[in-house]
């Protein structure tokens, strides 16, 4: 019994290990790729490219992006109990409605967006039909992600994610740096890489797909689809709709370039809070620990207490380097940071969030969140033209924080209403106390331990 577990915490760390070092390698190419478009674009070839790709992703929501989740842990389960031919109707299921969904997508856009061209920006209409290419490779290269996933071919899966951006990024240098292809450049790296990278996985996925039964199941994959894909599908779709949306009317109200100056804000704040991932931390710590209220309590302030000065702090050198960093690298975004300020004003709540959305997640209320997030949806269409009316390109940022800020407090009052006895005393927050003293002396002990010459 104990060899199994060994065995098995082996294997949880081994994929941890892999999956981490993979996604690293691919954040660092994928900056390294943002830095060099934000580089050799102007600010409207910028807003441009960031237009494409919005519209790319709202035509892309029919695949229902956000079902993969759901499959891919009811698939790994099933996978455990060694059940072979209920994986492969999951895959199978899975493939063929991501085909279907797919070609939908790829055909709208190429025959049913040219009727638009003449009404709007045609540059924006023929980057869209070269990006429409995706939704046919999409379901490749889903079903390869899946099937790794299922299986736990964690090296595999790191392989697949840093293969493909490193050819988007030879891509990117070759087609732009060298042949000054442009916004068309860009988005034909990404289908290059896409396609070339999917092709070299397929061959054993669809050995495994094809082997065995040859008639399809659908009823594994419906039934997810039909028990837990609404709620999640629904906030999926509400998500990238606000975020996709955004940029559209940013264009109609203040211009392309201010598309721009929002995507290098947005992109900014990603790196801040992609760099401590507390949702990893909270969330299972949230679920384990669900009946003891008392524990609960102290996650709840503790994290706060925390939190906030950390991103405070991070967000006040953030905001006093900018200036001289981007205007030395990136002098066409330093005529106007007020969207990158207002965007940093919101990171020292960014621990609240998580912590609100960990809250809701680990005790699946679901629902709840899918209609607080309607709401939040309704205040963004209202926001963003009345902050643009009135504050012009600094209205881009005001209307991201008041959204963000306002969506938390609608939260906190739900999770008020539902755990009535989880309260925060402010006086706490600002007083240092016998249990914070020994956080501090363990942590301090234990960096002086690491430290320690052997």
């Amino acid at each position: 019994m104990t060899a199994r577990l060994v065995t098995f915490s082996e294997e949880v760390f081994k994929g941890m290990f892999l999956v981490s070092a993979g996604a690293f390698a691919v954040r660092i190419i994928g900056f390294l790729v943002s830095i060099f478009l934000l580089r050799v674009f102007s600010l409207r070839d910028y807003g441009t490219y960031q237009l494409v790709l919005a519209a790319g992703s709202l035509f892309g929501l029919l695949m229902l992006q956000g079902i993969d989740e759901v499959i891919v842990a009811a698939g790994t389960a099933v996978v455990g109990k060694g059940d072979v031919a209920h994986s492969r109707d999951l895959l199978r299921g899975y493939w063929l409605f991501k085909c279907a969904t797919g070609v939908l997508a790829w055909s709208l856009v190429m025959f049913v967006s040219p009727l638009f061209d003449r009404w709007y920006s045609v540059d924006i209409m023929a980057s869209l039909r070269l990006y429409a290419w995706t939704f046919l490779i999409i379901p490749f290269e889903g079903t390869i992600r899946f099937y790794f996933s299922m299986h736990k071919r964690f090296a595999a899966l790191s392989a697949y994610s840093f293969v493909q951006e490193l050819l988007k990024g030879i891509c990117v240098f070759l087609l732009i740096g060298i042949w000054h292809m442009g916004v068309q450049g860009a988005l034909l790296a990404m289908v290059v890489a896409m396609a070339a990278t999917a092709a070299f996985f397929c061959p054993r996925l669809f050995i495994e797909m094809t082997s065995g039964r040859t008639n399809v199941s659908w009823g594994p994959f419906l039934g997810l689809l039909r028990g837990q894909g609404p709620w999640v599908i629904s906030q999926r779709l509400l998500r990238q709709g606000e975020k996709n949306i955004r940029p559209f009317i940013i264009q109609v109200m203040v211009g392309r370039e201010a598309v721009a100056l929002f995507s290098l804000a947005n992109k900014v704040y990603g790196y801040i809070v992609g760099a401590l991932p507390l949702d990893d931390v909270l969330m299972p710590n949230i679920a384990s620990e669900s009946g003891n209220r008392d524990r609960l309590q102290r996650i709840l302030e503790r994290g706060i207490k925390y939190t906030v000065p950390f991103y405070g702090f991070v967000a006040t050198g953030v905001a006093l380097v900018s200036p001289t960093v981007i205007g030395q690298f990136f002098p066409q975004y330093a005529m106007n940071l007020s969207p990158l300020y207002a965007v940093l004003f919101y990171v020292p709540f960014v621990g609240i969030a998580y912590i609100l959305t960990s809250f809701f997640v680990a005790h699946q209320e679901q629902a709840a969140l899918f209609r607080i997030m309607c709401m939040r949806f309704v205040l963004f269409l209202i926001l963003l033209p009345v902050c643009l009316w009135l504050f012009g390109v600094a209205g881009i940022g005001i209307e991201y924080f008041l959204t963000l800020s306002i969506y938390n407090v609608m939260r906190w009052v739900s999770l008020q209403r539902k755990y009535p006895e989880l309260h925060v005393e402010l006086v706490r927050l600002f007083r240092i106390d016998s249990y914070d003293r020994a956080m501090f002396q363990r942590l301090l002990h234990r960096f002086q331990h690491f430290n320690k010459p052997s």
